[in-house]
């Protein structure tokens, strides 16, 4: 029998935002992780997956005053959750606070790096919009007009030859 974990207060707020006005507006996994790094001080990547598709399987089942249907946040891979650490590492908003061997005599892979926050950098814009952070040029925010028709018009061509498929060989 699977045992429910008991959501914090934190995740109680991301949960009635993400209901109310969607992912738009920030990130949910960096503010999940900057709330559970507050928490916890120092955690490892795996046990944070762990405790992440914990806290998305429970996102369904919470109904909201404002929201009568729940809509779960999706958890996404173990990998897209490293890959989202390693961003967050890159933004310098985490840091790796110690790494420990889980077997002594075994390779690096069995390493466990635990993550701890940057405490300085707790109220920093990289924690709403992580990538854009880190990659300016995918701003659609600071993006010019022109250059978002372009990206529409591009993403709706694509959109449509792949919905009709490839045309047939004469």
């Amino acid at each position: 029998m699977q045992q429910t974990i008991e959501l914090r207060d934190f995740e109680l707020e991301i949960i009635r935002g993400f209901q109310l006005q969607g992912q738009i507006f920030v990130s949910v996994k960096s503010e999940w992780v900057r709330g559970h790094l507050k928490d916890v001080k120092q955690d490892y990547g795996t046990g944070m997956y762990k405790r992440w598709c914990d806290f998305c399987q429970r996102s369904g089942e919470i109904r909201t005053r404002e929201n009568k249907t729940p809509r779960p946040i999706k958890s996404g891979t173990y990998g897209s959750f490293m890959t989202y650490l390693w961003l967050l590492q890159k933004l310098q908003l985490i840091k790796l606070a110690k790494v420990l061997n889980v077997r002594p005599n075994v390779d690096e892979k069995k390493q466990r790096r635990y993550y701890g926050l940057d405490v300085t950098k707790l109220e920093s814009e990289g924690w709403r919009h992580p990538f854009q952070s880190l990659y300016p040029s995918s701003d659609w925010r600071k993006m010019s007009p022109e250059k978002r028709a372009h990206y529409r018009r591009k993403w709706k061509v694509g959109r449509i030859k792949k919905r009709l498929g490839r045309p047939p060989k004469n």
